[in-house]
């Protein structure tokens, strides 16, 4: 049979557990991921505050007001662990933005000169006289 023998290491003292304190909010920016498109960038980061630009009348608004504080909504959801992640995300999602706004203008201006060559070239036509009987 097994002999059971008491652990004779030394008992050693206790060490307390280190947390990594976190800043209670990070130096939050504009966000051009937010502020072009909130709902994709609220439900990404679950920063839902930003899916209230689904109200009527108030979607331009809230717009600018998620580009302004959907960083602080984001950070406050607990979604990331650490400041670091938490920037990197961000600056995704601000280069997510800034490409969108820069697509979005090049195509406006691709068709705006497509359409003035159609109308330059007689292919397309414009007509604005309104008649109301």
């Amino acid at each position: 049979m097994e002999s059971y023998e008491p652990n004779t290491q030394p008992q050693t003292e206790a060490q307390p557990v280190q947390y990594e304190v976190l800043p209670a909010e990070p130096r939050c920016k504009w966000n051009w991921g937010a502020f072009l498109n909130p709902v994709v960038f609220g439900v990404g980061t679950k920063a839902y505050l930003c899916l209230l630009y689904f109200i009527p009348f108030i979607s331009l608004i809230w717009c600018f007001v998620s580009g302004a504080c959907a960083e602080r909504w984001a950070w406050g959801s607990g979604f990331y662990s650490d400041e670091k992640s938490f920037r990197k995300a961000m600056q995704t999602w601000n280069r997510a933005g800034v490409f969108m706004a820069i697509c979005t203008l090049v195509i406006l201006v691709i068709s705006i000169v497509v359409s003035v060559l159609l109308v330059n070239a007689g292919l397309m036509h414009f007509n604005f006289n309104f008649h109301v009987n």
